[in-house]
């Protein structure tokens, strides 16, 4: 909404999503929160440097190093568990804020 200039008086529902217009207008090169994403059995979290990926819903996950390893060949989860942990549990926080949200508990009518 930044980017068009629009300025609700009073928004009724939380605005999903991140404001990304300082990646777009400058040359800053990292976002200021991580992006989740969630489709079928698929699950991410993609942060500045890593992505942690799960494409079992969760059972198992892979970790990547976005900078060293942009193909995402090498899974570094063994060697990193504590990158793993955390990242797990700021997916799981907002995957459960989506659900939440679906539920239509976070709205404010």
């Amino acid at each position: 909404m930044k980017i068009t200039g629009i300025k609700p008086d009073k928004p009724v529902e939380p605005v999903d999503g991140m404001d990304i217009l300082n990646l777009v207008n400058s040359s800053a090169r990292q976002r200021n929160a991580d992006i989740g994403f969630i489709s079928g059995k698929q699950r991410a979290l993609v942060g500045n440097r890593y992505k942690l990926y799960s494409g079992d819903s969760g059972s198992t996950y892979e970790l990547y190093d976005l900078i060293t390893d942009p193909f995402e060949k090498n899974n570094i989860i063994y060697d990193n568990d504590h990158v793993a942990v955390e990242m797990k549990g700021s997916l799981e926080k907002w995957i459960k804020s989506c659900y939440e949200s679906n539920k239509g508990r976070d709205y404010r009518f």
